[in-house]
C-alpha cells in the first residue's frame, strides 16, 4: 500500500507538520503560504464558516496543486457532509465534536469504501480520479489509501473515552481542540491554562499508544513545547489571525511615529 503523503512528510520532516486554517475562499492565501515555504497543510474550515462544498473542492485542487495537503474540517458526521468532502479529494477529513465511539464509526462508514466502510460509489469524482487509469476496484482501494480520517477531541466526554475513540478501525489520528476544551474545563478562551494544557498533553501519549497521529492548534511560541511532547501536526494560525496581526502591527508602528512627533 502506498504511504499517505502526510506520513511521508512526517517521516521526512522529523518534526510536526505545520499548517494554517482558512475560513473563506481565498486561493491567493494558499498561493502565498506555498511560496513562503516550510508549511505543509491548509485546513479548510466548514464547521464554523459559510464555506460551500463546490468551493471546498476547488480549494482542494488549488492546495494540492501548490504542493500542500488539504484538510477539511467537516460541519458534522452526517452522510452527505462526509461523502461530499471525501469525493472532493481532500487529503484529510476531520470530524468535529466526536464524543462517542458510534459517532466516530459513523464518520468512518461514510468516508471509506468497503471493507473499511460503506461509502456510496460514484466513479466520476476527483477522489476516484474521474474513473481514469484503473478499474473501479483499484480506484476505490486507492481512494481509501489516499484519505486520512481524524477525530477531534473537544469535550470532557471525548477526553474520558479518548482511548476508545483512538482505537476505532479506520481512524488515523486524533486532534486536540484547545478552544472548546477551555470552555468545557471552565476557563473559556484561556487555552494556555494548566487545565487545558494538561488535557491536550494527553493526546500525543494516547495517539502513540494506539499507533495514531495527533495534532492541535497552538501559538508559534508554543510550537517547540508541543514538538517535544510528540505532536505530529501544529496549526499555528489562520488567514484571519494573520490579517489581524498584520493590521494591528502596522497600526502600532504608525502610532509610535505619531507619538514621537514624526
Amino acid at each position: 500500500m502506498k504511504m499517505h503523503p502526510f506520513k511521508e512528510r512526517r517521516e521526512a520532516r522529523q518534526r510536526p507538520l505545520l499548517g494554517f486554517s482558512l475560513s473563506g475562499y481565498d486561493p491567493a492565501f494558499v498561493d502565498v503560504v506555498a511560496r513562503v515555504g516550510g508549511y505543509d497543510i491548509i485546513w479548510i474550515e466548514m464547521e464554523h464558516s459559510g464555506m460551500r462544498m463546490r468551493k471546498t473542492e476547488s480549494l482542494c485542487r488549488i492546495i494540492d496543486g501548490n504542493g500542500l495537503l488539504s484538510m477539511v474540517r467537516l460541519p458534522g458526521v452526517e452522510r452527505e457532509a462526509v461523502l461530499k468532502a471525501a469525493e472532493a479529494g481532500a487529503s484529510i477529513l476531520m470530524a468535529p465534536m466526536t464524543s462517542s465511539v458510534e459517532s466516530v464509526r459513523q464518520f468512518v462508514r461514510h468516508a471509506r469504501y468497503s471493507p473499511q466502510g460503506s461509502r456510496g460509489y460514484f466513479g466520476s469524482s476527483r477522489a476516484m480520479n474521474y474513473g481514469i487509469g484503473a478499474t473501479p476496484a483499484e480506484l476505490r482501494k486507492a481512494a481509501n489509501e489516499r484519505l486520512m480520517l481524524w477525530a477531534q477531541i473537544e469535550t470532557t466526554e471525548a477526553l474520558g473515552c479518548m482511548d476508545d475513540l483512538s482505537q476505532v478501525e479506520g481512524i488515523d489520528g486524533i486532534f486536540m481542540g484547545p478552544g472548546d476544551l477551555s470552555a468545557e474545563l471552565g476557563v473559556p478562551g484561556l487555552t494556555d491554562h494548566p487545565k487545558v494544557q494538561e488535557a491536550v498533553t494527553r493526546g500525543p501519549e494516547c495517539a502513540r499508544k494506539h499507533r495514531r497521529y495527533c495534532g492541535t492548534v497552538c501559538s508559534a511560541e508554543m510550537a517547540g513545547y508541543w514538538t517535544k511532547l510528540g505532536m505530529d501536526a501544529l496549526f499555528v494560525g489562520s488567514n484571519v489571525s494573520l490579517q489581524v496581526r498584520g493590521a494591528a502591527g502596522l497600526r502600532r508602528q504608525i502610532e509610535d511615529q505619531f507619538a514621537a512627533g514624526n
